[in-house]
């Protein structure tokens, strides 16, 4: 587990580096008239979600049985804010349900709330 935090770090850190150093596109300056946002569209569904925890290992979501947009199981060092359950493999889950929560991440280790 303490490899697996280094390798994760090192690619964080080097990632980082990286956008840092090519940057994609210039940002425009905001004029006053456009308010700042801090959430992006999904593109599986049409609820908003809120912007990326940077510390999280993916970005990626499924909407659930319920048709909520849920953040997929991701690695992380420290619980992230909505975590419901520490997986058995490691990753975080933000599950909205018991059921499943965990499933093909080594089962539930800790529940979170």
């Amino acid at each position: 587990m303490q490899r697996f935090r280094q390798v994760f770090s090192a690619i964080l850190l080097a990632s980082s580096l990286i956008g840092s150093a090519f940057p994609v596109a210039a940002q425009q300056p905001q004029s006053e008239t456009q308010p700042s946002t801090h959430t992006y569209q999904c593109p599986t569904s049409r609820s908003t979600i809120p912007k990326p925890h940077a510390t999280l290992s993916n970005n990626r979501h499924y909407i659930n049985f319920d048709g909520a947009t849920v953040h997929a199981p991701a690695f992380s060092f420290a619980a992230p804010a909505g975590a419901s359950a520490h997986c058995g493999d490691g990753s975080y889950s933000f599950s909205q349900h018991p059921q499943g929560t965990c499933s093909h991440h080594g089962g539930v280790s800790q529940w979170l709330r």
